[in-house]
């Protein structure tokens, strides 16, 4: 999956802004459940994004993708009110090193950790961006490719999201074959993602599928109203959220022998 273009960037920006109230609070957020991952900030209810590849290559991407955001946004980490983090489901090195990360700048900065569920999310993020299309359904259901034909999902409806932003969504791990069976294409059930190459044909003909744009500032309006309430992650608890068991791939190569 490709990071997205600068004309794409420009929207997600636009869309962010709207999103924040005029309350003004400068928050970074890191995005690495998924690829591309993003970081993004908000000073005085300007969202910026930086993009990077692959989520294989968080551990040496984050780190220049936060100095260039702090770079465009003219402001130095001290000056951060909080940093909130996408802490999963996704997948499992990305998501550790992004709360490994993000627990190390809180505890330098001495700043609160703000976790967002990465499906809750997604979920604001595509309603919003569905409102701006004027598409209409009945349940939005997030999905994150994780590997083969399996995927993590969450299901929510419209009523929720818009009546409480900081509701968690129910969440599952499904085979592509049992997401056909709940959620069948024309019955107001609408997935969304940002879909795998390999089986994007695939998805687009068996559902409802939206090609979400989802980028680490759709975080910002649901840290942003966790930040006004006081609600934030202690660092000595903070984990990411997995929804299955690590499952360690046997390497190829023969070392010795």
């Amino acid at each position: 999956m490709r990071a997205p273009t600068a004309k794409r960037s420009a929207m997600l920006e636009s869309i962010s802004q709207t999103s924040l109230s005029q309350t003004s609070v400068t928050i970074l957020a890191i995005e690495t459940s998924h690829s591309p991952i993003s970081l993004a900030i908000a000073v005085e209810n300007k969202v910026m994004i930086e993009h990077g590849t692959v989520w294989q290559r968080t551990s040496e991407e984050i780190l220049p993708l936060l100095e260039r955001l702090l770079t465009r946004a003219g402001i130095t980490l001290p000056q951060l009110d909080a940093v909130a983090l996408s802490n999963g489901p996704g997948s499992f090195t990305a998501l550790r090193i992004g709360m490994s990360t993000a627990k190390g700048l809180c505890f330098a900065l001495d700043k609160p950790l703000i976790t967002v569920g990465t499906l809750e999310a997604m979920a604001q993020a595509a309603d919003e961006q569905l409102c701006h299309r004027g598409s209409a359904f009945h349940l939005l259901v997030p999905a994150i490719y994780s590997k083969a034909d399996e995927f993590f999902i969450g299901a929510t409806s419209s009523e929720t999201l818009r009546s409480d932003r900081l509701a968690e969504i129910p969440k599952s791990y499904l085979k592509l074959s049992e997401l056909s069976e709940q959620f069948p294409k024309g019955t107001g059930k609408v997935l969304c993602g940002r879909s795998p190459e390999k089986l994007r044909a695939q998805l687009h003909e068996k559902f409802d599928w939206y090609e979400i744009e989802f980028s680490a500032a759709a975080l910002l309006p649901i840290a942003k109203e966790k930040l006004q309430q006081g609600i934030f992650t202690g660092l000595a608890f903070a984990e990411p959220m997995y929804l299955k068991n690590f499952e360690a791939k046997q390497s190829a190569k023969k070392f010795f022998g």
